[in-house]
């Protein structure tokens, strides 16, 4: 009688009383805990019923006269050896145990023949039938762990599939498998008995040896050495995703597959020689290096699988034995070369396993300090080396070839951000790039292996080179997306700069408006007699600030040129740009906003000048100028008085056709229809350069990368690798340095740029890193919600305050909670009171940080 029927008919009495026999200790009833693995891949498969997540299939492809008698027979034989592969599991009153079925009379191996189809027809059924197979679940309390099927293309041509669980087997299992089911069948076809000689143990007996050997004083000794040794690791890591983090991950993973360049394998294995470590080791390194280029981060952590069989009894044992160890990657010290690193890296490995005894999954709840469904709680990157393939291209028996087919590989899927693994082949090393779908396009897969592989072939082909000046292959250039020919006018030069257009215009049509301030309008031919004292572009700019009210008097005109001078310039090809960006005429009425000396005070005046515009000068003092009154049709507004603005009930924004977004708030820029964007980013010293948006983001505006004159640099000054986030560094004249910006931003494929919110912005909370800008971003993507700032005490606590009329606290909850990781979710909501505005529109993040109240539902 099978144990799932035994079970069945007990009692909850009984099942107790059965339950606390074997905690006694009693021997004889063929039931056994479950080891640390299997236990939580029991608790997991039980979350999902039906599920064949944790399936785990081979598919082989044989060439030559195979036996079917002689397979299946050497099929029956391995599952009577190993009692795994015939145990079933079954859940008492408290606890789960496994029991060991008895052998079956036989090994069923169904045989489908396809011999008779298409080619084409035949390889399609071939992959239809092994995603079938792959996609049956298991009866975990049946017992039956290993099953078979065999399709025959023809006569001499198979494909074997085979299918086992995870709660059975990991990848040295199956090499095991595969090893002893090659010598059986070469015994059994040469009429002689099995050669296997018994094995010491079972999966079983490791099991109980395994539970007791982690008693409650070993795992607490262990659980305060990884507390230890993971102290400071960053959670999350920073990856360079396309999307954000969502709130609960799926596994679903998009795959890449990539070889080595047959001389870099090579390479790869002389360092490891040379260094005295393992080719596992120095790709470990060259992972980590990538990491370290990529998130930016010193000090990680990355997984990886230990096979923990370094005791000679269960070295032929087939079941679950693999853990996950995280292995600290230190990449500190200004001088650290890679073969440095990978020292460092053998060390890690090496103390690591010493202590790959506890369970990960019981690692992660101690150390976790909430239950997150984000991310993987220790690490988000995962590094490995695969056996069994290897193992199939060395199988070997007269009159037989072997292949792997990939047409019943698992479905991909990984726990982890990013996962890399390595295949050993005896020509070279196969790679497999797996990427979390939640977070990354299919696109960027091969992008980031093929930086993989460009980190790799840097570190060894210079292992003694400091890893700061370690040279990467540089990106492929990027084609730049034209902007629109500027219109001009009959009477203008597109070519021109703003002195000429003034002079120009003041003979060609002096009574055209060229300054409106208050009700007073100043003509192009008035402004060219003004200017006749200093006719220079900062004469200009410093004689419309008298006009504004902001640069004095008049007569204070020629010591406020003087002072304009020390004032960021701008050249007229910047000028050219950003009029081509707004497709700017003279028929435009311009709103500046800026008051003198501010960043943008030269731009928006000479800007509309160049075009033969008119500039709009808002009332001096004014909070928030509504430009429909003041007729204007482009203007430039701070990026929070533009929030303030969209808020306001009418039409405060009718009229505008374009808007020129300023104030350093690049994460906040309320969308409206039929209004272009164009947001004005520069460094300090500098003018800034037009970045037109592209629309809603993934983390962030997306925007294109101007035509030059941009670069994102990591803190060590090195351009940062696609994708990844560097701070935005600018210039807008030729043969200059470019200057930092205080902008985080990542480069997307297509000359696109993705504007994070400021650098430097992350905070921590129960050692979560958060970055403000990210919950800013999410709260202003709620259609109800106008603007946001996000502030955080000294204590940690997290206070969100949106500018909304509609929305309350708990909508604007309920809407993070489904769009963002739950670390991320501020502690108090302040909503439907006005931001704090600085006096030039921007948001006053100290006034901010200083109010008080809330609503916390």
């Amino acid at each position: 009688m099978e144990w799932a029927t035994k079970i069945a008919g007990l009692s909850p009495r009984e099942r107790r009383g059965l339950e606390e026999l074997m905690a006694s200790g009693a021997q004889g009833l063929n039931l056994f805990p479950l080891s640390f693995t299997q236990e939580w891949v029991w608790w997991n498969a039980r979350l999902k019923p039906g599920t064949s997540l944790y399936n785990s299939p081979l598919a082989l492809r044989i060439e030559g006269s195979l036996d079917t008698g002689v397979l299946e027979r050497s099929l029956q034989e391995l599952v009577g050896r190993h009692e795994v592969l015939r145990t079933s599991f079954h859940h008492l009153a408290r606890t789960v145990v496994q029991a060991v079925e008895p052998v079956p009379p036989s090994f069923e191996l169904p045989v489908e023949d396809l011999s008779g189809q298409d080619p084409d027809e035949r390889d399609k059924a071939v992959e239809r039938l092994a995603v079938e197979e792959r996609s049956r679940p298991f009866d975990l309390t049946r017992g039956h762990l290993l099953r078979g099927r065999l399709l025959r293309l023809g006569a001499d041509t198979h494909v074997l599939l085979l299918t086992t669980h995870h709660l059975v087997t990991d990848d040295w299992s199956m090499r095991i498998l595969l090893g002893e089911i090659v010598t059986l069948y070469r015994a059994f076809s040469e009429g002689k008995p099995s050669p296997l000689p018994p094995l010491p143990i079972q999966y079983a007996d490791f099991a109980v040896w395994q539970r007791d050997w982690l008693d409650d004083a070993r795992l607490e000794s262990e659980f305060a050495y990884w507390a230890e040794r993971l102290a400071g690791a960053p959670v999350p890591m920073d990856m360079p995703t396309d999307r954000p983090r969502p709130a609960a991950r799926s596994f679903g993973a998009l795959v890449h597959w990539f070889d080595l360049p047959r001389g870099l394998s090579d390479r790869v294995r002389d360092l490891s020689r040379d260094v005295g470590v393992t080719p596992f080791m120095t790709l470990m390194a060259a992972f980590q290096l990538w990491l370290h280029r990529a998130c930016g981060h010193d000090s990680f952590a990355t997984s990886t699988l230990t096979a923990y069989r370094d005791r000679a009894e269960v070295a032929n044992v087939i079941g679950d034995f693999g853990n996950l160890v995280a292995v600290p990657a230190d990449l500190r010290g200004a001088r650290l070369t890679f073969r440095e690193l990978v020292l460092r890296v053998r060390d890690a490995v090496l103390e690591t396993h010493e202590h790959a005894d506890v369970p990960a999954h019981r690692l992660s709840l101690r150390l976790a300090k909430r239950r997150e469904d984000s991310h993987n709680p220790i690490s988000q990157a995962m590094f490995f080396s695969v056996h069994a393939e290897h193992s199939v291209a060395t199988l070997e028996l007269p009159g037989l070839r072997f292949e792997h087919l990939k047409a019943a590989a698992e479905r991909p899927s990984t726990p982890f951000d990013i996962e890399l693994r390595h295949f050993e082949q005896a020509d070279g090393m196969r790679m497999q790039l797996l990427c979390n779908a939640d977070l990354f396009e299919e696109d960027t897969v091969p992008r980031l292996a093929a930086q993989v592989t460009s980190v790799l072939e840097a570190a060894v082909g210079s292992p003694d080179t400091p890893l700061a000046g370690l040279g990467v292959a540089d990106r492929p250039a990027t084609a730049q997306p034209a902007g629109p020919a500027r219109a001009g006018t009959a009477d203008t030069d597109p070519a021109a700069g703003p002195v000429d257009t003034v002079r120009t215009l003041a003979a060609t049509d002096p009574g055209r408006p060229a300054v409106v301030a208050g009700d007073r309008t100043v003509g192009y031919g008035e402004l060219w007699d003004r200017l006749a004292a200093d006719p220079t572009p900062q004469g200009l700019v410093a004689l419309v600030d008298a006009l504004s009210g902001t640069g004095g008097s008049e007569d204070e005109v020629a010591r406020g040129a003087s002072d304009v001078r020390s004032a960021p310039a701008c050249p007229d090809g910047l000028l050219r740009q950003w009029s081509a960006a707004l497709d700017l005429t003279a028929a435009d009425r311009f709103l500046r906003t800026a008051p003198a000396g501010a960043p943008t005070a030269a731009l928006e005046t000479l800007l509309p000048l160049t075009a033969g515009a008119t500039v709009c000068l808002a009332p001096h003092g004014a909070a928030g100028p509504e430009p429909a009154r003041l007729g204007a049709t482009v203007a430039a507004l701070p990026a929070a008085l533009l929030a303030a603005l969209a808020a306001r009930s009418g039409t405060p924004l009718a009229g505008l056709r374009a808007v020129v977004a300023t104030g350093g708030d690049p994460v906040r820029l309320p969308q409206c229809a039929g209004v272009r964007f164009v947001r004005a980013l520069g460094a300090p010293g500098q003018p800034p350069l037009p970045f037109a948006d592209l629309g809603a983001g993934h983390r962030g505006p997306l925007v294109p990368e101007p035509a030059a004159g941009a670069a994102l640099l990591d803190p060590a000054g090195r351009e940062v690798l696609d994708g990844s986030e560097g701070q935005l560094h600018l210039t807008a004249a030729p043969r200059t340095a470019p200057l930092p910006t205080g902008i985080a931003a990542r480069r997307l494929p297509g000359g696109r740029l993705e504007l994070l919110g400021r650098t430097g912005e992350h905070v921590t909370r129960d050692g979560y890193r958060i970055r403000p800008a990210d919950v800013e971003w999410a709260l202003t993507a709620h259609p109800a919600v106008h603007g946001a700032v996000v502030t955080t005490a000294p204590d940690g606590t997290i206070t969100a305050r949106a500018e909304s009329a509609q929305a309350d606290a708990a909508a604007l909850r309920t809407h993070l909670r489904r769009v963002l990781p739950s670390f991320t979710i501020p502690d108090t909501f302040v909503v439907g009171e006005r931001l704090p505005l600085t006096p030039d529109g921007r948001i006053d993040r100290a006034r901010a940080r200083l109010l008080g109240g809330g609503t916390t539902p």
